[in-house]
């Protein structure tokens, strides 16, 4: 049955029509590759995935810095071990729906073969190696879904689901594609015979988001609850990764606060990675390199998450006018040829997606930033809570005895403020790059008049912000009515230039007015729509980029700084530690006490007529005994 003569094969798989490739005008795939490249594709991933969480679980994770238990959390933890994990009805659900449809995709099998058969290879082979990589395909995810439910009580990282989870996702992808190309086919009337085909279309896109949102459902560590200490644990440790994307594992403790006001016992435990122990423990097993480069390597995997989440950011930031500009492309091509196509939809439909992926992405980022500043203040404040601890208490040089309060509310405020935005030093040069290069497409050297434009615009505001934050520093100083009235002159420029309420707008106008009129002007070239608007939200978006640059090297110069003064304060001497130990047995003979003593507070003047001084005091503490004064 499956003997060819012909050797070629591209004809061998997709038959004498040679469905295949992709279809330009339509935006679409043609019949083999959908049935062939797509599934590969997925199989190919999910390979590529699978290889990658083994890795991953091979590599030493953080270990986690656990307290000497007591006696109640000992018991408690021996009658976790021992209890039943029940099955989620998110699992029961994928378990049951992928049977269901594995006998669908038999089903489908099944006809094409009798199809195949009865049509004379009219269709080529992939009309049956498609349904056999379906079926193999589903039978493996039902066999994932079995080693799951069977090794539940084992599993610490939940691998099987992480794997499931990119599964759906490409199959829910494939399934969407597969399904428009057979309603453009049945609008079309291509084949008689597609009633099967658009049944089990419809079927799979079903099942396949049914899937995917059990499993963005699913809660992680459901058994994760309670800490050692029997407090609840902070939910975004528990949540799903819906929870995570939406942000509702914040939601109780919002509705209760809502209610009533909450109290200590109200609030959830922080996640065992940021806490001051963990993450002491983390900084303090690195001995052999310097600060700075203990500080990267503790929270290394925190700054590729970071990293990876801020490249997607800055993705999705572009694909917005990509999109923009291939509508405005396709409706000036649809008025001059007058005749109507989809593409337009599909347009509109990738910039909606294009826009919710990056607030999704954004919003992570602002999360993640959070997170790991949290992380690297704790580290350092522990660091210095630990030495002050051990800091002699004698004067410095210059008689200052706060510079351990001042190490904590600026240096280590300002080195968590850096590793906070970290990861913006790769991305956005990037982005300015893959704008300026975008811009150069759209406008040629007309762009660099509007980014120059843009660049003196924003430099003349923060000079101007600078200047007005000098002068309110030489106003509050001042106490009269007349400084008073210049005060509030200068408050009310201020609010305006600073927040740039009355010129957003125009200098949106003066950059683009300037790269719009060099470009037709200058240069004689035809200002179009799709040209213009895309080049607009191309500068809108190049504009963050280029405020935030200049803060980065400002921080970057600030870092070296602060990591030198908390190096220098921890590399201070400490207290002697090799202190004789005493008795508790010391004899009948023993006085501990004073005996006319004169006492007073640190850095007085005993000449000062004025001060408070104890003088000839006798005072002996009992031997053996808390004295408490």
């Amino acid at each position: 049955m499956f003997e060819f003569k012909d050797s070629n094969i591209t004809v061998i798989l997709c038959g004498k029509q040679g469905e295949w490739g992709w279809n330009k005008d339509e935006l679409d795939l043609k019949l083999c590759s959908r049935e062939i490249a797509l599934p590969l594709t997925a199989v190919v991933i999910s390979i590529v995935t699978l290889i990658v969480f083994q890795c991953c679980r091979k590599t030493p994770t953080r270990r986690t810095y656990t307290p000497i238990p007591t006696a109640e959390q000992i018991e408690a933890e021996e009658r976790e071990r021992y209890q039943y994990i029940p099955i989620s009805k998110y699992d029961t659900g994928q378990l049951v729906i992928s049977f269901i449809h594995l006998g669908f995709v038999g089903f489908l099998f099944g006809w094409r073969v009798d199809e195949y058969d009865e049509k004379k290879h009219k269709y080529g082979a992939f009309w049956v190696v498609g349904a056999i990589g379906q079926f193999i395909s589903w039978l493996y995810i039902s066999a994932l879904l079995a080693c799951h439910l069977m090794t539940r009580k084992n599993q610490s990282r939940y691998g099987y689901l992480r794997h499931l989870l990119f599964l759906y996702a490409l199959f829910l992808l494939t399934a969407i594609i597969n399904l428009r190309s057979n309603l453009k086919k049945d609008q079309q009337k291509v084949r008689a015979t597609l009633g099967y085909e658009l049944v089990f279309a419809y079927w799979n896109v079903v099942a396949c988001f049914v899937l995917f949102a059990l499993s963005m459902m699913r809660p992680r560590y459901p058994e994760l609850k309670r800490t050692p200490r029997r407090r609840r644990l902070s939910r975004d440790t528990t949540a799903s990764l819906w929870g995570l994307i939406s942000f509702s594992w914040i939601s109780p403790i919002i509705k209760l606060g809502n209610k009533r006001a909450l109290t200590s016992d109200d609030l959830w435990e922080l996640p065992p990675e940021c806490q001051a122990a963990q993450c002491y423990d983390e900084l303090d097993r690195l001995t052999n390199l310097d600060l700075l480069s203990r500080l990267l390597v503790a929270n290394l995997t925190n700054l590729f998450t970071f990293l990876v989440i801020a490249i997607f950011r800055s993705i999705f930031a572009f694909t917005t006018p990509y999109f923009l500009q291939l509508l405005l492309e396709s409706i000036e091509s649809e008025k001059s040829n007058g005749t109507p196509s989809e593409k337009p939809y599909l347009f509109i439909l990738g910039i909606l997606i294009s826009e919710l992926l990056r607030i999704i992405f954004l919003n992570q980022l602002n999360y993640q930033v959070v997170w790991l500043g949290i992380r690297v203040e704790q580290m350092l404040s522990v660091m210095v809570y630990q030495k002050q601890l051990r800091l002699k208490l004698s004067l410095n040089k210059n008689g200052n005895n706060n510079r351990p309060h001042n190490v904590l509310t600026m240096d280590v405020d300002d080195i968590a403020g850096f590793f906070s935005n970290l990861p913006f030093l790769l991305t956005i040069p990037l982005e300015i790059l893959v704008a300026m290069i975008y811009l150069a497409r759209l406008l040629g050297w007309s762009s660099i008049i509007g980014v120059a434009m843009m660049t003196i615009c924003l430099w003349s505001n923060k000079k101007l912000t600078r200047r007005i934050g000098r002068l309110q520093k030489r106003v509050k100083k001042a106490r009269d009515e007349r400084v008073g009235e210049i005060f509030e002159l200068l408050h009310a420029v201020r609010m305006i230039k600073m927040f740039a309420w009355e010129r957003s707008f125009h200098e949106r106008l003066m950059f683009t007015l300037f790269a719009f009129a060099s470009f037709t002007f200058g240069f004689n070239n035809v200002l179009t729509p799709s040209r213009t608007f895309t080049s607009l939200a191309l500068f809108n978006t190049l504009k963050q980029p280029l405020q935030i640059l200049p803060n980065l090297v400002f921080e970057l110069v600030g870092l070296g700084v602060a990591v030198n003064r908390i190096e220098r304060f921890l590399q201070e001497v400490d207290v002697q530690t090799d202190n004789p130990v005493f008795s508790a047995d010391l004899g009948d003979n023993t006085t501990i006490g004073f005996t006319k003593a004169d006492i007073a507070w640190n850095q007085m003047n005993p000449r000062g007529l004025n001060e408070f001084i104890l003088k000839e005091v006798d005072l002996e503490f009992p031997v053996g005994k808390l004295s408490v004064i």
